[in-house]
């Protein structure tokens, strides 16, 4: 990578930076809904919820919330995607285009861009671990931030590559809206994949927020009575997932954009 492309991504992530930092109601907002849900949600299935390995005592709020922190990154990398197009709009875009810098640098640093921002939104979802009767120690807390990292690497690039085949703001926000839910609700956030229907243990196989809730959970409790209850996959299993899975994206991602840049 030449000096050039290095610069081009860093000022894209600082910018990025900059308009999360005057812009605090956006933060709020992204963070709001997951706690809401989770204390709502959460709350009131507490007393009914009950885990199928009878052996597992697990408290709801507890389950839940790895499924929440990956929520607040899916929320924030999505819809961050509405950026894109608006900056596309408004040629924000083609100005950093015109720039003697190459096409990918400018991709690979609005899909980084748009990892901080996300990153920024779990990072600060860590702050209600005690809530959720969590502590750490720092081990543990740089493996959960490193899994974050990793996860909003992952959807981040998804809603990139989304927002770069969509024309409008409005077709983009009815997509992210049909695609949201599926894959939160069958990410094992709420509940365990164990009991389930045939099809729906399928599907929850197949959304790859599965894997990073389930990784989240491996780090969680490790080194409690619960390590290995809570968890579907093996943590190898669940990074090699996430990490293909963002790569993936992030490659399909930098093409699209190139190939825009040059017609």
């Amino acid at each position: 990578m030449n000096r050039s492309a290095g610069q081009a991504i860093m000022t894209i992530i600082m910018l990025e930076l900059v308009r999360l930092r005057n812009d605090k109601a956006r933060v709020f907002g992204l963070v709001g809904l997951p706690i809401i849900f989770w204390l709502i949600f959460g709350s009131g299935f507490r007393s009914v919820f009950q885990f199928p390995d009878q052996a597992a005592d697990v408290d709801y709020l507890a389950y839940m919330y790895p499924g929440v922190i990956t929520m607040a990154v899916l929320f924030a990398s999505l819809f961050s995607g509405i950026s894109v197009i608006v900056e596309r709009e408004q040629g924000f875009l083609r100005e950093v285009m015109a720039a003697p810098v190459p096409a990918w640098s400018v991709a690979v640093g609005v899909t980084l861009a748009k990892s901080v921002q996300a990153l920024t939104q779990g990072i600060l979802l860590i702050l209600l671990a005690p809530l959720a009767g969590f502590s750490f120690t720092l081990p543990l807390l740089l493996a959960l931030i490193g899994m974050i990292v990793l996860i909003a690497f992952s959807t981040a690039s998804l809603g990139v590559s989304l927002a770069l085949r969509m024309d409008t703001v409005e077709g983009f926000h009815n997509l992210v809206n049909f695609l949201f839910f599926p894959l939160f609700f069958f990410s094992s956030a709420i509940f365990p994949m164990e009991g389930v229907p045939v099809w729906m243990a399928v599907l929850m196989r197949l959304d790859p927020l599965t894997y990073a809730v389930d990784g989240l959970r491996h780090i969680l409790h490790s080194g409690t009575p619960l390590a290995g209850r809570v968890t579907e996959f093996g943590l190898l299993t669940d990074l090699a997932v996430i990490i293909t899975f963002g790569v993936f994206l992030a490659v399909l991602g930098t093409t699209s954009f190139v190939r825009r840049a040059v017609q």
